[in-house]
């Protein structure tokens, strides 16, 4: 009955999602603008920039990944947001009692538009002064060891991604969805996080003050994006065709379906996916070069300690037979009368 309620709950606030009126965003006076893309993942979303717009002062863990083009943070349960196969149970449990939480940061190199082809998202301007105060919001989102060090869980999504132990705690008033519109709220965004605890909730203020950027290429001969398949895919059905749904397939689609566009964002993620896969590939050689090196070792090992038991057995035959040896001669008759005499005077 709880898992039941809680689902209910969930469900009543994605459907109570309200399109409000256009919010004039951002201020005139704001001066340079940076680009802050909210990303949607099914019941998740997540928060997208450039990293050429990061200070890595402010937040250096974003040059992790390497030499990416663009940032995607998502803050989410850490037993649920990471497992590979979670059921809808599992992320019932992630709401209806308070747990550690997980940090998603992925990398990629294309636009999210065209990396997240299957993916809605709102991109919405902020301020450059606000925008640092979102990095560093996100900086202080990674839980850190003694040193200060942000601590890897295991690999994420993307092939450059990993996840990290995320400070806070995730419960049913604070999702990752809160968490997504606390960020553009630091930023200096007009969004309100207190009740914001859906993806569709979150999406609606963010299309307030942003351009909505409605997801592509998912008309005939489609394929999902490259996590379409994990935990916080954005699997949702529309009751309307969309332009995409209704296109044939004619010389103008290259007889696939496909706009070009969408060819070369394809492209670009299984380039990213095949390399990722060649470095697995790569880490999982050297793993077994390495155990069969501790597999020779441990064999060595082996037979020198098989040798050096032999010698202790023997040692211990010779040291028994010179102590039998030694009370056979203090005990012999002859000898002992011999003594006697050699330790008496005048003898």
């Amino acid at each position: 009955m709880v898992r039941l309620a809680a689902l209910a709950m969930v469900l009543l606030a994605e459907l109570g999602c309200a399109r409000g009126a256009p919010i004039a965003w951002p201020p005139p006076e704001s001066g340079p603008l940076r680009d802050v893309w909210v990303v949607r993942h099914g019941w998740h979303t997540r928060i997208a920039v450039r990293r050429a717009d990061v200070d890595p002062l402010i937040w250096p863990e974003s040059q992790a990944l390497g030499p990416v083009a663009y940032v995607e943070v998502g803050w989410g349960d850490r037993d649920f947001y990471p497992a590979d196969d979670p059921s809808i149970w599992d992320a019932i449990d992630a709401v209806i009692r308070p747990t550690p939480a997980a940090l998603h940061v992925g990398g990629f190199d294309p636009p999210p538009p065209a990396f997240l082809p299957g993916n809605a998202m709102v991109r919405v301007p902020v301020p450059a002064e606000s925008f640092e105060r979102l990095t560093r919001y996100l900086h202080d989102s990674y839980e850190r060891t003694a040193a200060g060090d942000p601590i890897a869980i295991r690999p994420g999504y993307y092939p450059r991604s990993r996840f990290y132990l995320a400070t806070g705690s995730y419960h049913a008033f604070n999702t990752s969805n809160t968490w997504t519109a606390r960020a553009l709220q630091v930023a200096g965004a007009p969004v309100t996080p207190a009740g914001t605890v859906t993806a569709g909730r979150v999406m609606a203020q963010a299309r307030r003050i942003g351009q909505a950027i409605q997801p592509a290429g998912a008309g005939r001969g489609a394929q999902p994006a490259l996590d379409a398949a994990r935990p916080g895919a954005d699997n949702t059905l529309r009751s309307t065709p969309s332009a995409a749904e209704d296109r044939t397939m004619d010389s103008s689609t290259n007889g696939l379906g496909l706009e070009p566009e969408e060819i070369r964002a394809r492209v670009a993620r299984w380039t990213e996916e095949t390399r990722y896969i060649e470095r697995r590939l790569q880490e999982v050689e050297e793993r077994a070069a390495r155990l069969t090196d501790v597999d020779r070792t441990t064999a060595r090992l082996q037979r020198e300690v098989e040798i050096l038991l032999g010698e202790n057995r023997r040692l211990r035959e010779e040291r028994a037979e010179i102590a039998a040896a030694a009370r056979a001669i203090v005990n012999f008759p002859v000898l002992n009368e011999l003594l006697k005499r050699l330790a008496t005077p005048g003898a």
